[in-house]
């Protein structure tokens, strides 16, 4: 993914997650950031739904085009 894709997708997701939301969010990045691990990324990935809810991603036609 490149820079640009993934600085609009963690915006939209700023915008949408509430403040205790985005600080797990930003510790998971940096702790996989310090180890890339399958192991760190696998553990990340299963709490996302119970840490961050299953609510579609609400993007407008002009979040689209960017």
């Amino acid at each position: 993914m490149s820079d640009a894709a993934r600085t609009l997708l963690r915006d939209w997701l700023r915008r949408q997650l509430s403040a205790v939301q985005n600080t797990w969010l930003d510790e998971q990045r940096s702790t996989l950031a310090e180890d890339p691990a399958d192991t760190t990324l696998h553990i990340a990935l299963g709490m996302v739904s119970r840490r961050l809810g299953k609510a579609d991603l609400d993007v407008s036609a002009a979040d689209c085009a960017a």
